[in-house]
């Protein structure tokens, strides 16, 4: 963990947004979702438009190759989501 804290580079980014319009197209589709056993969050939408970023921005989506010497940039989006729920 100590390794990469000092080789990671972290990115920070706040602006505010009118999710108005999300949050109706959530609602209209929600029900669907769940007739299917699933839900339908704004996790989901958050997640699409952080890899429509990644592909816009494809320096955010590299890594380093320190043998090498050279940033490699990634052509798949990998994004991890931490959750806490009631089954673990």
């Amino acid at each position: 963990m100590a390794e990469t804290w000092s080789t990671v580079p972290r990115v920070t980014q706040f602006d505010d947004a009118d999710i108005t319009d999300l949050m109706a197209l959530r609602k209209k589709y929600a029900a669907a979702y769940e007739q299917k056993g699933a839900r339908l969050t704004l996790t989901s939408f958050a997640l699409k438009a952080v890899v429509a970023t990644l592909k816009k921005h494809p320096l955010f989506n590299s890594s380093l190759d320190e043998a090498a010497q050279e940033i490699v940039i990634k052509e798949y989006y990998h994004i991890g989501v931490a959750v806490d729920t009631e089954a673990g």
